[in-house]
């Protein structure tokens, strides 16, 4: 279930310094085989998706998209040996993943009433970023695995927080058209950590259409 709100709201940290998160894309890892949801208690992915689109949506290719077309998570659990999935909430579109070495991502799937189909896709992104407080230059462009075949875009950021010391790093993407935003906020306990956790779920995090 996608949840439909006004302003979508993605992590936030107070930085301390902001991390070069190159070599965490997720790529394309040619996999189409979508895992079936398992109880709650055990690994599980989020709902499969009932629809696809073939090569990938680059920002540009957004624009594309048909507005009652639901951008959403499909995220492959059998690539996650070492994950499990602590908190779901499917009316909030939101569902917590913890690594065994304490890692931990949540990814949310939000219907946003206040982007513009007028706006383009990265400029949609951007704002979601700049609205939590993370400055544009420090913004990567992170490539997630399609549903079929090819790569969806996103903007990632990253940093330690100075108040916990905690790491943690921010993927996002808006889809102007049909007003859906997908987030994926993960935090590790080292720098390390967060660079091997954050591309290993991203290789599994794939993103199709409901």
């Amino acid at each position: 279930m996608i949840r439909s709100t006004k302003t979508a709201l993605i992590g936030t940290l107070a930085l301390a310094g902001a991390i070069a998160l190159a070599g965490c894309s997720g790529g394309d890892t040619g996999n189409t085989d979508a895992d079936v949801p398992g109880p709650s208690i055990t690994r599980t992915a989020t709902p499969e998706p009932s629809g696809v689109a073939d090569g990938g949506i680059s920002f540009e290719q957004g624009s594309n998209l048909d507005s009652q077309q639901l951008p959403a998570w499909s995220i492959q659990v059998s690539g996650l040996k070492e994950w499990g999935l602590t908190a779901s909430d499917p009316v909030e579109g939101s569902f917590t993943y913890t690594k065994s070495n304490g890692t931990q991502v949540t990814v949310v799937q939000q219907q946003v009433t206040d982007l513009t189909s007028a706006t383009d896709d990265r400029t949609a992104t951007e704002r979601l970023f700049t609205a939590a407080g993370y400055p544009v230059a420090q913004l990567e462009v992170q490539l997630l695995p399609n549903y079929s075949s090819g790569t969806v875009e996103f903007l990632s950021a990253a940093g330690r927080d100075s108040e916990t010391g905690k790491y943690g790093a921010t993927v996002a993407r808006a889809f102007a058209r049909p007003k859906v935003a997908l987030t994926l906020s993960l935090t590790a306990s080292s720098e390390d950590a967060l660079k091997t956790d954050l591309h290993e779920f991203l290789v599994n995090a794939q993103v199709g259409l409901s």
